[in-house]
């Protein structure tokens, strides 16, 4: 599979995929900036390089959200893993998630989020384990990036993938706190004001123009497909 084509955010190749279904192609057509419902679509439908490319497309994103839930754990539990798992959740269920719409991603990382939040509460409330079996969980660990790198690759999308972690390792924590709560976990405004203590429509105004930044800094990438609301 060739890299996308960052000129037109619509088409995920630079050549149609000849041998993809016709519903494929016209779903592609019908959601020009929606590559995300797309490879949904394909990977419902069984495409493993779909479900590949989904993977290797959010996983900046729920690493950004692992961390940020294990806080001062993190150097323990294993972030990369935590995603890996909750990727594993996800597999088997894409289909009872139902069709995708014109914007799969806010859904598909409400669902990761949410199994991330429960595997992160359960890995820090078992943290007290045997030395032997803390440093097979490392192992896992990064097994499971060592995997993700592969993939993003063997998919053309390491470029990608390096930037948007990237930019979000950028941004200030309290910058990077509101993408993750706001962006990637997709809670209302209220409550993240009542979480931070702060006001809801300063959160609002400070969203949409992080946002924009991070869309300007790399057209194309999956800050196109979050929330801009």
């Amino acid at each position: 599979m060739r890299k996308p084509n960052r000129s037109d955010p619509g088409d995920p190749c630079a050549e149609p995929d000849r041998d993809a279904p016709q519903n494929a192609m016209d779903d592609r057509e019908a959601a020009p900036r929606g590559l995300t419902s797309f490879h949904a679509r394909r990977a419902i439908a069984g495409d493993a390089e779909s479900s590949s490319w989904l993977y290797v497309r959010l996983f900046p994103l729920l690493l950004a959200d692992a961390r940020y839930r294990l806080g001062g754990a993190a150097s323990r539990v294993g972030p990369e893993d935590l995603v890996h798992d909750a990727w594993a959740v996800l597999i088997p269920r894409l289909e009872q998630l139902g069709a995708p719409g014109a914007r799969a991603a806010p859904r598909l990382l409400r669902f990761l989020s949410t199994t991330l939040l429960n595997l992160a509460n359960a890995s820090i409330r078992d943290h007290v384990r045997e030395a032997s079996y803390r440093r097979d969980h490392a192992e896992a660990a990064a097994g499971a990036h060592r995997e993700t790198a592969g993939i993003a690759t063997r998919l053309g999308l390491e470029d990608d993938r390096a930037a948007v972690l990237g930019a979000l390792d950028k941004l200030e924590a309290r910058e990077r706190e509101l993408v993750v709560l706001r962006g990637v976990e997709g809670l209302r405004y209220g409550r993240i004001a009542a979480l931070l203590g702060r006001n809801e429509g300063a959160l609002r105004v400070e969203y949409q123009r992080l946002l924009a930044r991070l869309r300007r800094l790399l057209p194309g990438s999956v800050f196109d497909e979050l929330d801009g609301e």
